[in-house]
This record gives C-alpha cells, sequence and structure tokens, in this order.
C-alpha cells in the first residue's frame, strides 16, 4: 500500500491551506456518514484513514462520537492538533499509514477521503480493502470517495481549475492530467494550490500519480473481499447512481460488511 509516501507529501503551505480549500465540504460528508446507520445509530469508533486536519473527523468528535485518526503527514496532523486543542477536544491521532495500522478494532465505520486514487495497483487497492473489512464489526460500513473518471478522463477535462469565493478572499485549485498509463487510467496529476486570505497570498504546487478507477472496477475488488450493499453516490445525494449515468467530479462509495 502506496499511501505513506503519499500521504507525507501534504506538508507545508498545503497543511495550512487543506481547511480553506475543503473545509465547505465536511459537514455534507458528516451528516452523510451518519445517515448510514440509520438503522442502528453510530455507537462504536470511527477509524479515518487519512485524517489530515481533522475536517472530518474534528466535527464528528465534537459531536460525542468516538473516533481514531491516522495520517503519514505530521504537517497536517499538527494544524488538526492545534485546532482540536481550541475546541477542548483531545483527539486519538496517530502519525502512521494504514498499513501501518495494528490489526485491532473492531470499528463500526471506517471513512478514507482523498486516498483511493493514489493506489496504482490493483492488488494495493485490494489489500486496502480487505485490512478495512478485516477491522471493521459486523454490519460495519466503509467510506471512501475518489474521481470520477467519466468527468476527467478525455482530453477537454484534463485541466481543472475551480475557485471557491470566502468572505475573507477566495481559494482556487487547479488540476492538470497528463494520461501514463490509458488502459489502467493512470495520470501524472500536477496540482496548483492558492489561498488569498485577507488580501495575503498562499501558494503549493506538486506532482505525483493517480489511478482512476471506475465505478464497477471499485465495486467488484469490494465484493472479492468480502463487502456487500455497495453503492455510489454524486454529490452526497441519499440515491445512489448508476455507472451509465455518473456526473460529479467526485464521487462517494459505501460498502458493508454482513
Amino acid at each position: 500500500m502506496k499511501e505513506r509516501s503519499v500521504e507525507s507529501t501534504f506538508s507545508g503551505p498545503i497543511a495550512e491551506m487543506w481547511d480553506d480549500i475543503f473545509n465547505p465540504a465536511a459537514e455534507k460528508e458528516v451528516s452523510f456518514y451518519l445517515n448510514q446507520f440509520k438503522g442502528t445509530p453510530l455507537q462504536g469508533k470511527t477509524l479515518d484513514i487519512g485524517c489530515g486536519t481533522g475536517r472530518f473527523l474534528l466535527p464528528l468528535l465534537k459531536q460525542g462520537h468516538q473516533a481514531v485518526g491516522i495520517d503519514s503527514s505530521d504537517a497536517m496532523l499538527d494544524v488538526f492538533r492545534r485546532k482540536a486543542q481550541a475546541a477542548g477536544i483531545e483527539p486519538d491521532v496517530r502519525h502512521m499509514s494504514f498499513d501501518g495500522y495494528p490489526d485491532s478494532g473492531p470499528f463500526q465505520g471506517i471513512v478514507a477521503f482523498y486516498v483511493i486514487f493514489y493506489f496504482l495497483k490493483t492488488d494495493e487497492l485490494r489489500a486496502f480493502f480487505k485490512k478495512a473489512f478485516s477491522l471493521l464489526s459486523p454490519g460495519g460500513l466503509l467510506l471512501f470517495n475518489y474521481y470520477n473518471p467519466f468527468e476527467i478522463w478525455e482530453p477537454k477535462k484534463w485541466g481543472y481549475p475551480n475557485t471557491y469565493p470566502y468572505e475573507w478572499g477566495f481559494g482556487r485549485v487547479e488540476y492538470t492530467y497528463t494520461p501514463v498509463d490509458y488502459i489502467r487510467g493512470i495520470a501524472e496529476m500536477q496540482e496548483y494550490s492558492m489561498v488569498s486570505k485577507d488580501g495575503v497570498p498562499r501558494f503549493d504546487y506538486k506532482t505525483r500519480h493517480v489511478r482512476f478507477y471506475t465505478m464497477t472496477e471499485l465495486q467488484l475488488l469490494l465484493e472479492d473481499v468480502g463487502f456487500s450493499d455497495v453503492r455510489t453516490f454524486s454529490g452526497l445525494v441519499e440515491s445512489p447512481v448508476r455507472e451509465e449515468d455518473l456526473r460529479g467530479y467526485s464521487l462517494y462509495t459505501t460498502a458493508r460488511k454482513p
């Protein structure tokens, strides 16, 4: 599993900028996650893989839920700890990658945001899903998101700029994808991020490889390791979508452990 080397690139300016750019989706993600337990309310622990600055985990903790966060970036975790201290919370966060996490659980839920597209090999992603399955309690839920290849994997969309306006300024993220392996959907991703807060700009630039998995590929891998009731959602809408009518830049998939 490769998330150790990938997550460690989230350092310096990007750690400080992460919340400004990606926090707007956190509240919706927490609500969506908790709604998946309507029949059996969330009472057990949640494991957040790649918890970063705690944009998802901290709101969950504030609601009184138990959770553990892991991440390979010291800089991201430092931001998380500062935010948690200001909120009067002592989070259980650990500086490690998921492949180094001890086989201890169980967890009622596992979440992994902005993680799986860094697994370039199918066997590595299968091992990731297999370990997640082993850590979940019966009936437990896995939730993760990923980039939608049908929105990106074509020449006219290999550049993806997005600007987020705020009261204090704006955030902008620009992604450029250069195909490396058309068959497996692997591309070199160049990411340029900028946040202008109160007139003070901050920048970050990085290059790395990502893989665009299709919904069918992911469903087959999940079912292969034992998951059931695999569903994919666009825009955090409660009704699942089919592969032929997928829309949206980022998709969310849920899977249950029987």
